[in-house]
Protein backbone atom coordinates (compact mmCIF):
# COMPACT_ATOMS: atom_id res chain seq x y z
CA UNK A 1 0.00 0.00 0.00
CA UNK A 2 1.64 3.23 -1.05
CA UNK A 3 1.31 6.36 1.43
CA UNK A 4 0.18 9.48 -0.38
CA UNK A 5 2.82 12.12 -0.50
CA UNK A 6 -0.06 14.36 1.62
CA UNK A 7 0.64 12.13 4.88
CA UNK A 8 4.04 11.70 4.44
CA UNK A 9 5.12 15.50 3.96
CA UNK A 10 2.32 16.43 7.00
CA UNK A 11 4.07 13.54 9.20
CA UNK A 12 7.82 15.14 8.39
CA UNK A 13 6.35 18.82 8.96
CA UNK A 14 4.61 17.49 12.75
CA UNK A 15 8.41 15.07 13.61
CA UNK A 16 9.82 19.18 12.52
CA UNK A 17 7.50 20.52 14.89
CA UNK A 18 7.76 18.22 17.58
CA UNK A 19 11.35 18.63 17.43
CA UNK A 20 11.68 22.22 17.66
CA UNK A 21 8.49 22.14 20.91
CA UNK A 22 10.95 19.72 22.84
CA UNK A 23 13.77 21.97 22.14
CA UNK A 24 11.79 25.06 23.14
CA UNK A 25 10.23 23.52 26.05
CA UNK A 26 14.23 22.53 27.37
CA UNK A 27 15.11 25.76 26.74
CA UNK A 28 12.06 27.49 28.49
CA UNK A 29 12.56 24.88 31.54
CA UNK A 30 16.35 25.74 31.88
CA UNK A 31 15.69 29.79 31.14
CA UNK A 32 17.55 31.33 34.08
CA UNK A 33 20.76 28.80 33.29
CA UNK A 34 20.41 29.76 29.84
CA UNK A 35 20.26 32.73 30.25
CA UNK A 36 22.63 33.15 33.09
CA UNK A 37 25.13 31.26 30.17
CA UNK A 38 24.71 33.58 26.87
CA UNK A 39 25.46 36.48 29.04
CA UNK A 40 28.70 34.54 30.09
CA UNK A 41 29.51 33.37 26.32
CA UNK A 42 29.38 37.02 25.37
CA UNK A 43 29.59 38.48 22.16
CA UNK A 44 33.50 37.70 21.54
CA UNK A 45 32.66 33.78 21.81
CA UNK A 46 29.78 33.82 19.78
CA UNK A 47 31.83 35.78 16.99
CA UNK A 48 34.43 33.45 17.41
CA UNK A 49 32.41 30.14 17.05
CA UNK A 50 30.32 32.06 14.35
CA UNK A 51 34.13 32.39 11.88
CA UNK A 52 34.96 28.90 12.86
CA UNK A 53 31.72 27.51 11.63
CA UNK A 54 31.72 29.92 8.17
CA UNK A 55 35.33 28.36 7.70
CA UNK A 56 34.01 25.04 7.93
CA UNK A 57 31.31 25.23 5.42
CA UNK A 58 33.30 26.71 3.31
CA UNK A 59 35.92 23.59 3.24
CA UNK A 60 32.62 21.65 2.10
CA UNK A 61 32.32 23.53 -0.97
CA UNK A 62 35.67 22.24 -2.30
CA UNK A 63 34.54 18.42 -1.35
CA UNK A 64 31.58 18.82 -3.16
CA UNK A 65 33.48 20.67 -6.64
CA UNK A 66 36.15 17.23 -6.23
CA UNK A 67 33.59 14.74 -6.54
CA UNK A 68 31.32 16.95 -9.32
CA UNK A 69 35.29 16.71 -10.98
CA UNK A 70 35.68 13.16 -10.26
CA UNK A 71 32.36 12.61 -11.72
CA UNK A 72 32.94 14.52 -15.06
CA UNK A 73 31.98 18.00 -14.04
CA UNK A 74 34.81 20.49 -13.10
CA UNK A 75 33.16 23.49 -11.97
CA UNK A 76 34.40 26.86 -11.57
CA UNK A 77 35.34 28.05 -8.18
CA UNK A 78 32.78 31.32 -7.91
CA UNK A 79 30.43 29.49 -9.99
CA UNK A 80 30.33 26.29 -8.22
CA UNK A 81 30.21 27.67 -4.71
CA UNK A 82 27.05 29.61 -5.67
CA UNK A 83 25.34 26.33 -6.94
CA UNK A 84 26.45 24.75 -4.05
CA UNK A 85 25.09 27.04 -1.16
CA UNK A 86 22.41 28.26 -2.47
CA UNK A 87 21.29 24.63 -2.81
CA UNK A 88 21.73 24.23 0.79
CA UNK A 89 19.11 26.26 2.19
CA UNK A 90 16.67 23.75 0.58
CA UNK A 91 18.24 21.26 4.11
CA UNK A 92 16.17 23.47 6.50
CA UNK A 93 12.94 22.38 4.10
CA UNK A 94 11.12 19.08 5.75
CA UNK A 95 12.17 16.04 3.26
CA UNK A 96 15.31 14.97 2.33
CA UNK A 97 15.22 15.93 -1.20
CA UNK A 98 14.99 19.62 -1.75
CA UNK A 99 18.69 20.26 -1.92
CA UNK A 100 19.45 17.63 -4.78
CA UNK A 101 16.85 19.13 -6.30
CA UNK A 102 18.57 22.34 -6.20
CA UNK A 103 21.59 21.32 -7.13
CA UNK A 104 20.07 19.73 -10.76
CA UNK A 105 18.24 22.66 -10.88
CA UNK A 106 21.47 25.00 -10.47
CA UNK A 107 23.76 22.92 -12.02
CA UNK A 108 21.82 22.56 -15.54
CA UNK A 109 22.81 26.32 -15.91
CA UNK A 110 26.92 24.90 -15.72
CA UNK A 111 26.11 22.34 -17.90
CA UNK A 112 25.70 19.81 -15.26
CA UNK A 113 23.03 16.41 -16.05
CA UNK A 114 21.04 16.19 -13.58
CA UNK A 115 21.63 12.74 -12.76
CA UNK A 116 25.07 13.65 -12.46
CA UNK A 117 24.01 16.43 -10.09
CA UNK A 118 21.94 13.69 -8.03
CA UNK A 119 24.77 10.93 -7.46
CA UNK A 120 27.32 14.00 -6.56
CA UNK A 121 24.72 15.27 -3.97
CA UNK A 122 24.53 11.79 -2.72
CA UNK A 123 28.01 10.81 -2.53
CA UNK A 124 28.78 14.26 -0.67
CA UNK A 125 26.27 13.68 2.18
CA UNK A 126 27.49 9.78 2.29
CA UNK A 127 31.30 11.31 2.60
CA UNK A 128 30.25 13.39 4.79
CA UNK A 129 28.39 11.44 7.16
CA UNK A 130 31.32 8.82 6.82
CA UNK A 131 34.24 11.26 7.71
CA UNK A 132 32.18 12.68 10.68
CA UNK A 133 31.54 9.03 12.24
CA UNK A 134 35.37 8.62 11.77
CA UNK A 135 35.40 11.60 13.51
CA UNK A 136 34.09 10.13 16.16
CA UNK A 137 35.34 7.10 16.55
CA UNK A 138 38.63 8.06 16.46
CA UNK A 139 38.11 10.76 19.22
CA UNK A 140 35.36 9.88 21.27
CA UNK A 141 36.92 6.69 22.97
CA UNK A 142 39.63 8.63 24.27
CA UNK A 143 37.16 12.21 25.42
CA UNK A 144 33.70 10.60 26.41
CA UNK A 145 34.33 6.79 27.01
CA UNK A 146 30.69 6.56 28.37
CA UNK A 147 29.40 8.20 24.56
CA UNK A 148 31.43 5.79 22.79
CA UNK A 149 29.71 2.79 24.65
CA UNK A 150 26.51 4.43 24.40
CA UNK A 151 26.48 5.23 20.66
CA UNK A 152 28.20 2.25 19.91
CA UNK A 153 25.62 0.98 17.74
CA UNK A 154 25.97 4.07 15.18
CA UNK A 155 29.78 4.27 15.39
CA UNK A 156 29.45 0.38 14.35
CA UNK A 157 28.83 1.74 10.92
CA UNK A 158 32.05 3.38 10.12
CA UNK A 159 33.51 0.55 8.48
CA UNK A 160 30.91 -0.47 6.69
CA UNK A 161 30.65 3.11 5.03
CA UNK A 162 33.97 3.28 4.49
CA UNK A 163 33.79 0.15 2.65
CA UNK A 164 31.12 1.27 0.83
CA UNK A 165 32.11 4.45 -0.42
CA UNK A 166 35.04 3.12 -1.52
CA UNK A 167 35.57 3.77 -5.61
CA UNK A 168 36.21 -0.12 -6.50
CA UNK A 169 32.74 -0.84 -4.51
CA UNK A 170 31.02 2.42 -5.31
CA UNK A 171 31.16 2.76 -9.00
CA UNK A 172 29.73 -0.81 -9.76
CA UNK A 173 27.18 -0.81 -7.43
CA UNK A 174 26.16 2.70 -8.51
CA UNK A 175 26.03 1.12 -12.06
CA UNK A 176 23.99 -1.62 -11.10
CA UNK A 177 21.24 0.66 -9.43
CA UNK A 178 21.09 2.33 -12.74
CA UNK A 179 21.10 -0.62 -14.64
CA UNK A 180 17.61 -1.47 -12.56
CA UNK A 181 16.32 2.15 -13.04
CA UNK A 182 16.89 1.84 -16.54
CA UNK A 183 19.37 5.07 -16.31
CA UNK A 184 22.34 5.38 -17.87
CA UNK A 185 25.35 4.13 -16.03
CA UNK A 186 28.48 6.38 -15.00
CA UNK A 187 30.36 8.22 -17.36
CA UNK A 188 33.66 7.40 -15.87
CA UNK A 189 34.41 5.81 -12.67
CA UNK A 190 34.86 7.14 -9.38
CA UNK A 191 38.79 7.38 -8.59
CA UNK A 192 40.44 6.94 -5.15
CA UNK A 193 42.64 9.97 -5.18
CA UNK A 194 39.23 12.82 -5.80
CA UNK A 195 37.33 10.18 -3.22
CA UNK A 196 40.99 10.96 -0.41
CA UNK A 197 41.28 14.34 -1.70
CA UNK A 198 36.96 15.38 -0.87
CA UNK A 199 37.80 13.01 2.69
CA UNK A 200 40.64 15.89 3.64
CA UNK A 201 38.49 18.72 3.06
CA UNK A 202 35.85 17.34 5.19
CA UNK A 203 38.18 16.37 8.15
CA UNK A 204 39.18 19.78 8.14
CA UNK A 205 35.81 20.92 7.92
CA UNK A 206 35.12 18.85 11.31
CA UNK A 207 37.79 20.13 12.64
CA UNK A 208 36.43 23.90 12.23
CA UNK A 209 33.17 22.35 13.49
CA UNK A 210 34.87 21.50 16.48
CA UNK A 211 36.63 24.88 17.36
CA UNK A 212 32.99 26.20 16.71
CA UNK A 213 31.36 24.48 19.21
CA UNK A 214 34.42 24.62 22.15
CA UNK A 215 34.30 28.48 21.21
CA UNK A 216 30.63 28.20 23.47
CA UNK A 217 31.79 25.95 25.89
CA UNK A 218 34.65 27.01 26.91
CA UNK A 219 33.30 30.27 28.71
CA UNK A 220 31.15 27.69 30.70
CA UNK A 221 33.59 25.59 31.69
CA UNK A 222 34.86 22.99 29.18
CA UNK A 223 38.24 23.18 29.28
CA UNK A 224 41.51 20.81 29.34
CA UNK A 225 43.60 18.82 26.75
CA UNK A 226 40.90 16.61 25.67
CA UNK A 227 38.12 19.55 25.29
CA UNK A 228 38.69 19.88 21.64
CA UNK A 229 38.40 16.22 20.69
CA UNK A 230 35.37 16.13 22.76
CA UNK A 231 33.75 19.26 20.77
CA UNK A 232 34.77 17.50 17.47
CA UNK A 233 33.86 14.13 18.23
CA UNK A 234 30.50 15.51 19.83
CA UNK A 235 29.75 17.68 17.02
CA UNK A 236 30.83 14.88 13.99
CA UNK A 237 28.53 12.34 16.20
CA UNK A 238 25.59 14.10 16.51
CA UNK A 239 25.58 15.72 12.62
CA UNK A 240 26.24 12.17 11.07
CA UNK A 241 23.15 10.65 13.56
CA UNK A 242 20.80 13.83 12.63
CA UNK A 243 21.72 12.53 8.50
CA UNK A 244 20.03 9.06 9.51
CA UNK A 245 17.03 9.93 10.07
CA UNK A 246 16.36 10.38 6.63
CA UNK A 247 14.95 13.50 6.37
CA UNK A 248 12.32 12.98 8.06
CA UNK A 249 13.36 16.36 10.22
CA UNK A 250 14.95 19.46 8.17
CA UNK A 251 18.70 19.62 8.91
CA UNK A 252 18.52 16.93 11.58
CA UNK A 253 16.95 19.51 13.93
CA UNK A 254 16.25 18.16 17.27
CA UNK A 255 18.40 14.70 16.92
CA UNK A 256 21.80 16.47 16.69
CA UNK A 257 21.00 18.46 19.59
CA UNK A 258 19.64 15.34 21.78
CA UNK A 259 22.53 13.61 21.34
CA UNK A 260 24.96 16.33 21.75
CA UNK A 261 23.15 17.40 24.69
CA UNK A 262 23.32 14.04 25.82
CA UNK A 263 27.14 13.81 25.52
CA UNK A 264 27.88 17.30 27.10
CA UNK A 265 25.97 16.74 29.97
CA UNK A 266 28.87 15.17 32.12
CA UNK A 267 31.38 17.57 31.17
CA UNK A 268 28.57 20.92 31.85
CA UNK A 269 25.91 21.36 33.94
CA UNK A 270 22.34 20.73 32.30
CA UNK A 271 21.38 24.67 32.01
CA UNK A 272 25.05 25.65 29.90
CA UNK A 273 24.87 22.48 28.20
CA UNK A 274 21.46 23.62 27.04
CA UNK A 275 22.40 27.03 25.97
CA UNK A 276 25.69 25.86 24.06
CA UNK A 277 23.37 23.39 22.09
CA UNK A 278 20.98 25.89 21.20
CA UNK A 279 23.16 29.09 20.31
CA UNK A 280 25.48 26.24 18.07
CA UNK A 281 22.06 25.43 15.81
CA UNK A 282 21.90 29.76 15.91
CA UNK A 283 25.76 29.67 14.91
CA UNK A 284 25.08 26.73 11.87
CA UNK A 285 22.30 28.55 10.55
CA UNK A 286 24.03 32.02 11.26
CA UNK A 287 26.57 30.37 8.64
CA UNK A 288 24.22 28.95 6.23
CA UNK A 289 22.55 31.99 5.68
CA UNK A 290 25.78 34.10 5.30
CA UNK A 291 27.35 31.73 2.75
CA UNK A 292 23.77 31.83 0.64
CA UNK A 293 24.01 36.01 0.89
CA UNK A 294 27.39 35.68 -0.33
CA UNK A 295 26.13 33.21 -2.90
CA UNK A 296 23.11 34.89 -4.00
CA UNK A 297 24.85 38.19 -4.29
CA UNK A 298 28.67 38.67 -4.58
CA UNK A 299 28.50 35.25 -7.08
CA UNK A 300 25.80 36.03 -9.19
CA UNK A 301 27.96 38.21 -11.76
CA UNK A 302 31.02 35.16 -11.76
CA UNK A 303 27.73 32.44 -12.63
CA UNK A 304 26.41 34.58 -15.17
CA UNK A 305 30.14 34.69 -17.12
CA UNK A 306 30.51 30.86 -16.36
CA UNK A 307 27.18 30.43 -18.28
CA UNK A 308 27.90 32.64 -21.10
CA UNK A 309 31.35 30.81 -21.51
CA UNK A 310 29.19 27.58 -21.91
CA UNK A 311 27.14 28.80 -24.33
CA UNK A 312 29.34 30.36 -26.60
CA UNK A 313 31.65 26.43 -25.71
CA UNK A 314 29.12 24.61 -26.90
CA UNK A 315 27.58 23.92 -30.51
CA UNK A 316 23.50 24.76 -30.06
CA UNK A 317 23.05 21.41 -31.21
CA UNK A 318 25.44 19.66 -28.27
CA UNK A 319 22.62 17.70 -26.31
CA UNK A 320 21.37 20.60 -23.85
CA UNK A 321 21.89 20.64 -20.22
CA UNK A 322 21.30 17.01 -20.00
CA UNK A 323 23.94 15.43 -22.05
CA UNK A 324 27.50 15.37 -20.24
CA UNK A 325 29.43 18.39 -21.47
CA UNK A 326 31.72 19.76 -19.43
CA UNK A 327 31.03 22.82 -17.35
CA UNK A 328 32.07 26.72 -18.20
CA UNK A 329 35.91 27.24 -18.13
CA UNK A 330 36.01 23.60 -19.55
CA UNK A 331 36.78 22.27 -22.98
CA UNK A 332 33.97 21.73 -25.82
CA UNK A 333 33.14 18.08 -25.61
CA UNK A 334 33.18 18.26 -29.53
CA UNK A 335 33.16 21.72 -32.14
CA UNK A 336 31.94 20.95 -35.98
CA UNK A 337 28.91 19.31 -37.78
CA UNK A 338 27.35 16.22 -35.90
CA UNK A 339 28.33 16.66 -32.25
CA UNK A 340 26.78 13.54 -29.94
CA UNK A 341 24.01 13.47 -27.36
CA UNK A 342 23.47 11.39 -25.21
CA UNK A 343 24.25 10.33 -21.30
CA UNK A 344 27.75 9.06 -22.56
CA UNK A 345 29.05 11.92 -23.89
CA UNK A 346 30.81 10.60 -27.06
CA UNK A 347 31.59 12.63 -29.99
CA UNK A 348 30.65 11.50 -33.32
CA UNK A 349 30.43 12.95 -36.98
CA UNK A 350 32.10 14.70 -39.00
CA UNK A 351 33.10 17.53 -36.48
CA UNK A 352 36.88 17.15 -34.75
CA UNK A 353 36.47 16.52 -31.30
CA UNK A 354 38.17 18.50 -28.84
CA UNK A 355 40.14 17.17 -25.81
CA UNK A 356 37.87 15.95 -23.27
CA UNK A 357 37.53 17.43 -20.17
CA UNK A 358 34.92 15.00 -18.44
CA UNK A 359 34.10 12.06 -20.22
CA UNK A 360 36.20 10.45 -22.78
CA UNK A 361 35.30 11.07 -26.24
CA UNK A 362 34.27 7.90 -28.23
CA UNK A 363 33.91 5.37 -25.17
CA UNK A 364 31.28 3.49 -25.06
CA UNK A 365 28.12 4.00 -22.24
CA UNK A 366 29.86 2.60 -18.47
CA UNK A 367 33.00 3.23 -16.99
CA UNK A 368 35.91 2.07 -19.03
CA UNK A 369 36.89 -0.82 -18.01
CA UNK A 370 41.01 0.08 -18.58
CA UNK A 371 40.59 2.70 -15.71
CA UNK A 372 41.52 1.99 -12.08
CA UNK A 373 40.88 3.67 -8.92
CA UNK A 374 43.90 5.63 -7.71
CA UNK A 375 45.58 5.97 -11.05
Amino acid sequence: MKIPRSVTRSARIAIALTALALLVFTIARQREAVVDALHRMGPGWFAASLLAAIIGLGFTSFAWRTIMADLGSPLPVAAGMRVFYLAQIGKYLPGAVWPFVAQMELGKALGVPRQRSAVGGLLFVGLHCATGLLVASATLPFASPAAAEHYWWVLALTPVLLVVLHPRVLSPLLDRVFWILRRPPLDQPLTLANTVRACGFLLVTWLFYGLSLLALARPLGLTGAGSLALATGAYALAWSAGVMVLGLVPAGIGVREVILAAILLPFLPAGEATAVVATSRVVQTFGDSLWALFAGIALRGPMRRAEQRLRVDQPADAGGTDSPAGPAGGAPAASGAGAATGPTGAAAGAGRAAPATGAAAGRAAGPAPSRRDGD
